[in-house]
């Protein structure tokens, strides 16, 4: 992994290496949401933070994966959007957005997991 676009006091685009894969970093088996375009909403967890303490006390994640090729012109247009939300100011209302991550297919965002039930009732 290697990070791209680095700025002080601000969350940088992580870019997965050539041979690396994103299954490397993150398990998961529940999606979702899955688009057509080959981009979907996992529930997942860093394999790290299973080893250290387990499945059942891992933190949960939402992992958002977007096709490069259902963005056509709009890639570099889409990174720069998404790495301005990620260095907002954190509000108590928003979730919190982990990391932003690219390899040559995908871009990939994890966000905090909410489970306290639906956001509008």
């Amino acid at each position: 992994w290697r990070c791209c676009l680095p700025v002080e006091g601000t969350v940088a685009l992580l870019e997965i290496l050539t041979g690396d894969k994103i299954f490397d970093r993150f398990t998961w088996d529940h999606v979702l949401q899955e688009d057509g375009d080959g981009g979907k909403v996992v529930l997942c967890q860093r394999k790290h933070d299973v080893q250290l303490v387990g499945r059942d006390a891992a933190p949960r994640f939402v992992l958002k994966m977007r096709s490069k090729a259902s963005l056509a012109q709009e890639e570099s247009r889409y990174r720069e959007v998404q790495l301005g939300v990620f260095n907002m100011t954190v509000h108590p209302g928003v979730g919190y957005y982990h990391e932003f991550l690219e390899d040559q297919r995908f871009f990939y965002i994890l966000l905090q997991y909410g489970d306290g039930g639906p956001l509008i009732q």
